[in-house]
């Protein structure tokens, strides 16, 4: 499963040559899944819905538990404010099979930071680094990140993970400046929740 799937083009190269069976993905985008269509052609099982992924969560909670090995999210958990990401770990732990793997990959704030001083860091790094993009594409950017990012702690993400009985996540990736971060939530082979 991969929330915030956009238009797939990412994924459809990594899966390229994989043992994958089915995939399923989730995004309020009727463009971007209509280009996750095309990007996904060569692969036989492809379910694309369009909605927000904490709906389609909930949904298939109900009618589908323990039915993914992996489930895959990037750069849209931190659009949840944080009892929604506490939502959001707990359908992910129920839909997820024995040994299955949640995968992040998301902004996260540096441990000094609150909301308010991520964002300046994030949009002073955005605006001397993104040098292709015009002033106004700049401030439409600025505008979103204001509005809707509400990055977590790392050691808040894992905290909630764990809490719901994920194994404590595995790094596997860190970028140099702190700001993205990839991180592997798994399931016991047993299926139960730690204590």
């Amino acid at each position: 499963m991969d929330l915030g799937c956009g238009d797939a083009q990412a994924i459809a190269k990594t899966l390229t040559g994989s043992k994958i069976n089915s995939y399923t993905g989730v995004d309020l985008s009727p463009n971007a899944l209509a280009l996750a269509q095309k990007n996904l052609a060569p692969f036989r099982q492809v379910e694309l819905r369009e909605t927000d992924f904490l709906t389609y969560l909930g949904e298939a909670n109900q009618t589908a538990p323990a039915s993914f090995d992996l489930i895959h999210v990037g750069f849209s958990l931190h659009h949840l404010l944080p009892e929604e990401k506490e939502q959001f770990f707990a359908h992910c732990f129920s839909l997820l099979r024995p040994g299955g793997c949640l995968v992040i990959y998301d902004v996260f704030r540096q441990p000094e930071q609150n909301r308010q001083q991520y964002i300046e860091a994030y949009l002073a790094k955005a605006e001397s680094q993104w040098t292709a993009l015009a002033p106004d594409q700049l401030q439409a950017i600025a505008a979103h990140i204001k509005e809707c990012d509400f990055p977590e702690l790392v050691a808040t993400m894992a905290e909630i993970g764990q809490k719901v009985g994920f194994i404590p996540p595995q790094v596997l990736f860190t970028e140099p400046r702190g700001f993205h971060h990839c991180f592997a939530f798994a399931i016991s082979q047993s299926g139960k929740a730690l204590a």
